[in-house]
């Protein structure tokens, strides 16, 4: 008895202590180390930590938490095809993948279905077989599912209870596997054919069944595939007939389900709200039963071609929709079989590609779900966690997931000296938390500006600075620089001016160097709050009937400036609006050429752009060409034959095909950007007239960044947004993709907004990993800033020389909502072109408002041509009293005169701009009298002197002088 005693008192004590060691709080073990790396290379910090379970990994930079990004990776099959590795890691096992789900407790299983057999791939990555014997046939119900013969298992889902079910497509059955592994005839009787509505499943007859899910209440959906039918198994094991009349074809939108016609329905999935979305595979659609049981189309126009992504789902292509599922956000994902990808459908209806370039294949893991090439998709479905899954004919699964950074390891790519800094990771169990050491990533390269000088305004003689934040490593060396000239002793990443005078009003930059590289900051102005002065006045002039005069001056003072001129002390109309090109019908004939432009009609022309010289071009999407207006009014054909169509590179312009051309950008050496709209490229025609391809390969789609350009897929839309900056690098909208991609000076091509997700968000964070909406125009700014037109988000968003986006113009809803306030406040109704102009004022082509608006340096919006109304009227008057119909694109001269795209009238409009130069042309005597003109700005005005303007006939000979032949016959010599 004293010897039990002392078992129970030993035992009882070591009861806490056994408690304390099982719940520990976490302990790193093994630190993260400091790493460099050259500059487009690859770094992994990790970490070891011991404790009580399950334990969370929150990593850090500088401080602030890393946010999650979607990439796709392998979960299982080599690639092979054939049948092996069970019992190891299930990325190195052979399989032929048709289908796979995971159960609620994250394990995977696949329908091996040349291997004949299910296989699960547990949470540890170690795969299995859980049904079939790998011999074709039907054998083995009642039987362990391990020793069933199978026959092509083709889908595979799995109920809460964690019984599965797959569809046997060669055998026209669906199996059960219960939870003891029995396996069992759940539907079908094996004889493929139609029969046994309203009766037992098993009794009932089932075709080729191919897809299969299960609905909220637990009923399974059966995609019975040669019968043209859904198919649905009640839980008292009853199966019905829920959509398709058993004659395959495409019938039915608007009606019953069951009076449907489908064609090979592969895919099925269900809602939380209850509404059934079918792949309808030949007929290239997914129908939707809503809970009435009424059938719609919802994705797919029936053509097979690849198109559609950024609009509306059902006017897209599909190839043989394999299967369909949703997220937990509603969201509707498509295998898209042959256009190897899986497309995805918002809630707004709108339909991107969410996984693969089109490409059939493998690469890409690591990396965005769309860079990757797939094999053609056989299966798409979530899990709980939301990560989707696409077994592929490339004999893999792959998993798109978000993958946060919170494991033991964190796996950095593709870096640049913007990722230079402090990396440590928070390690949190149940019984507590720790935080690693710092480890340090220096990432060798040339600076990167991180943050860029802002422009200064200041009294003057009051102190100014400027500052620059650099990475890189080595740290670099800097030196500031004041209208080109370096700055003596300045070589801090800080300047500072104390009481500036007048003569130190202009640019500043910093240069930052280190032995990899240099990086040059932005121009930042230095300006004074200054009343403007006029420092050359204008002058009296004489002039001729029908002739013309210009009255000029010259000003100085602080920006923003506004002219009001005046005529007889009365203000004369600014900003006059004239049709210069188009005679507001739709056409196109080569032989308008070499006449007048406001002679030829014009073919759906959606851009416009200036050269240094005043001729401006316009891109006509229905005339399929480029057209040069020149400064005598004369237009001609400068690229593409009226054609549309590809017919190579490396020859003249005027010869080449174009297809639907939508955007086109004049840079400051005259060479000609044309965003290739059709051909999802983007050409250049250089000063000789020759045209080449500087983007795109002519394949839609998504792919190719950070490789040569003209390698890389596009999804051009219209119009096509093309700029280029002081440096030489072009930016184009790659609107279906949601995108503005950049083809640096080396020919590489970028991404640098957008994240390929038809959607708002983003702003305050890095362009790249924010969301637009069919970005159309851009523009940039004497800063460097760039600006996208955001058409679908009725917004202006801008991206900052550091890479950060924010909206600059547009409160997201569509519709005008007046003006003369902050730019953000107001309505826009999709924004198409956009222009800046000398000042950095930004015009906005608001198509759906039927107006020109400008956000000035103040950043409120204005308009300054339309009336709002659609139409065609107002030549010879003020802008702003005119009709626009939808105009598409604007463009802005050194004159600050604007050129507007008026689409929906088939024609170009210019308005005059009020500028230092008072142009009067056809003089007539209604034009003498005496001018003068008031300059403005936020710190004062001034006016200028009067000047007088005559206007007087031309002389006019009375008599002339007498021929030779009367002098000689005597007359006078005199003349």
């Amino acid at each position: 008895m004293n010897n039990m005693k002392k078992i129970l008192v030993a035992i009882s004590s070591f009861l806490p202590a056994f408690c304390v060691l099982s719940q520990q709080a976490p302990v790193v073990v093994t630190q993260p180390t400091n790493q460099t790396v050259m500059a487009g290379g690859s770094a992994a910090f990790s970490v070891v930590a011991s404790g009580t379970g399950p334990l969370s990994y929150f990593w850090q930079f500088n401080g602030g938490s890393i946010p999650a990004r979607a990439v796709i990776s392998t979960v299982a099959g080599n690639g092979s095809g054939g049948f092996s590795g069970d019992g190891g890691s299930a990325v190195t096992a052979g399989l032929t993948a048709a289908n796979a789900c995971v159960d609620n407790n994250g394990n995977l299983y696949i329908a091996d279905y040349q291997n004949q057999r299910v296989r699960r791939v547990g949470t540890n990555g170690v795969i299995t077989t859980v049904a079939g014997t790998g011999a074709a046939g039907f054998s083995g119900d009642g039987g362990a599912a391990t020793n069933a013969r199978l026959n092509q298992p083709y889908d595979v889902v799995v109920d809460s209870a964690g019984n599965l079910f797959f569809t046997e497509n060669a055998n026209s059955r669906v199996r059960k596997v219960d939870t003891n592994g029995i396996i069992s005839t759940f539907a079908g009787t094996g004889a493929g054919g139609y029969s046994g509505d309203n009766g037992p499943a098993t009794l009932a007859k089932i075709n080729a069944p191919n897809g299969l899910t299960l609905d909220y209440a637990g009923n399974l959906l059966i995609a019975d595939q040669n019968n043209a039918r859904i198919r649905r198994v009640d839980t008292n094991g009853i199966i019905t007939t829920i959509a398709g009349n058993g004659f395959a074809g495409f019938a039915g939108d608007g009606g019953a389900a069951t009076n449907a016609r489908l064609n090979t329905p592969l895919g099925v999935c269900v809602d939380v709200a209850g509404n059934l979305f079918i792949a309808d595979g030949n007929n290239n659609r997914i129908r939707k039963v809503d809970t009435n049981g009424i059938i719609t189309t919802f994705a797919g126009s029936g053509a097979t071609t690849y198109t559609g992504d950024g609009g509306a789902a059902t006017n897209a292509g599909l190839n043989i929709p394999d299967a369909v599922t949703v997220d937990g956000g509603g969201n509707i994902y498509i295998a898209d079989y042959y256009h190897y990808a899986v497309r995805a459908v918002g809630t707004n209806g709108v339909i991107t590609t969410f996984a693969g370039n089109g490409k059939s294949g493998f690469s890409g893991d690591a990396g965005p779900p769309a860079n990757a090439s797939i094999g053609a998709p056989n299966g798409v479905r979530f899990d709980t966690a939301g990560n989707l899954y696409i077994p592929d004919t490339a004999n893999r699964v792959r998993k798109v997931s978000q993958q946060s950074p919170y494991g033991p390891t964190l796996g950095l790519y593709n870096l640049d000296a913007s990722q230079t800094g402090n990396y440590d990771v928070i390690v949190t169990g149940p019984f507590g938390s720790v935080t690693s050491s710092i480890a340090s990533l220096a990432v060798l390269g040339p600076p990167v500006i991180t943050g860029q000088p802002p422009d200064r305004t200041v009294a003057l003689g009051a102190n100014a600075a400027f500052s620059v934040t650099v990475s890189g490593a080595p740290p670099p060396a800097f030196q500031w620089y004041f209208g080109g000239a370096a700055l003596a002793g300045e070589t801090n990443s800080v300047l500072e001016l104390t009481n500036p005078v007048l003569a130190d009003a202009g640019g500043y930059y910093l240069v930052a160097t280190n032995l990899y590289g240099a990086a040059t900051s932005r121009v930042a102005a230095l300006e004074f709050q200054i009343a403007p002065v006029i420092t050359r006045q204008p002058a009296d002039q004489n002039g001729f009937i029908g002739g013309s005069a210009a009255l000029s001056f010259a000003v100085s003072g602080a920006g923003p400036l506004r002219i009001q001129w005046q005529f007889n002390g009365t203000n004369l109309p600014g900003n006059t609006i004239t049709t210069v090109a188009g005679t507001g019908y739709f056409g196109f004939d080569v032989g308008d050429d070499g006449g007048p432009a406001t002679d030829a009609p014009l073919g759906d022309p959606l851009s416009v752009a200036v050269d240094g010289f005043g001729n401006f071009f316009v891109a006509e999407r229905g005339a399929n060409g480029i057209r040069r207006v020149g400064t005598n009014g004369i237009i001609d054909q400068v690229a593409g034959r009226g054609i549309n169509g590809f017919n190579g590179d490396g020859i003249a312009a005027a010869s080449s095909l174009l297809n639907g051309p939508t955007g086109i950008h004049v840079d400051s050496a005259g060479n000609r950007f044309i965003g290739d709209t059709g051909n999802q490229r983007i050409r250049k025609v250089g000063s000789d007239g020759i045209i080449v391809t500087v983007a795109g390969n002519g394949t839609k789609g998504y792919g190719g960044d950070g490789f040569s350009a003209t390698n890389a897929n596009l999804s051009l839309g219209p119009p096509t947004g093309v700029v280029e900056d002081n440096a030489g690098n072009l930016y184009f909208a790659d609107t279906l993709n949601q995108r503005v991609r950049r083809v640096g000076t080396d020919g590489i091509i970028t991404t640098v907004a957008g994240i390929g997700t038809n959607s708002f968000f983003g702003d305050g964070g890095p362009a790249i990993n924010a969301a637009l909406s069919g970005p159309t125009g851009l523009a940039l700014d004497s800063y460097g800033n760039l600006y996208i037109a955001d058409t679908h988000n009725n917004r202006v968003r801008r991206v900052g020389v550091d890479g950060i986006i924010e909206t600059f113009a547009g409160n997201g809803t569509a519709g005008y909502t007046g003006d003369g306030a902050a730019a953000i406040t107001l309505g826009l109704s999709s924004p198409s072109g956009l222009a800046v102009d000398a000042n950095d004022n930004l015009f906005i082509a608001d198509a759906g408002d039927n107006r020109i608006r400008m956000v000035g340096v103040d950043g409120n919006m204005t308009t300054v041509a339309g009336d709002g109304s659609a139409g065609y009227t107002g030549d010879g008057g003020a802008a702003t009293n005119a009709a626009l119909f939808g105009p598409s694109g604007v463009a802005v001269d050194g004159l600050g005169n604007l050129y507007v795209v008026d689409e929906g009238n088939d024609c170009v409009r210019k308005i005059t701009a009020k500028s230092t130069t008072l142009e009067l042309d056809h003089l007539g005597t209604n034009n003498a009298g005496t001018y003068d003109v008031i300059i403005s700005n936020p710190y004062g005005s001034i006016t200028s002197s009067v000047v007088s303007l005559d206007v007087v006939f031309p002389p006019v000979i009375t008599r002339w002088p007498p021929t030779r032949a009367a002098i000689l016959a005597g007359g006078g010599d005199e003349f």
